[in-house]
């Protein structure tokens, strides 16, 4: 779905906004994986959120561990 997601400037916005709050907040940083460990899968969910008229309002999107949303 990110293929596809990221491909619209809407979206590209709402995701790169995510990224640098993540970065300005210090949220978590990347570092060598020690051997034997897996990688901790994340994934983007994404929302349209709209008004009464179910037009939409905004966009937003979240980065979370795989398995949790």
């Amino acid at each position: 779905m990110f293929k596809e997601v990221i491909k619209d400037a809407k979206w590209r916005i709402v995701v790169d906004e995510k990224i640098a709050s993540i970065e300005k907040n210090d949220t978590w940083r990347l570092i060598r994986r020690p051997n034997r460990k897996k990688p901790i899968g994340v994934k983007w969910i994404y929302k349209e959120k709209k008004n009464a008229k179910e037009k939409v309002e905004k966009y937003k999107a979240r980065l979370v561990v795989k398995g949790y949303s």
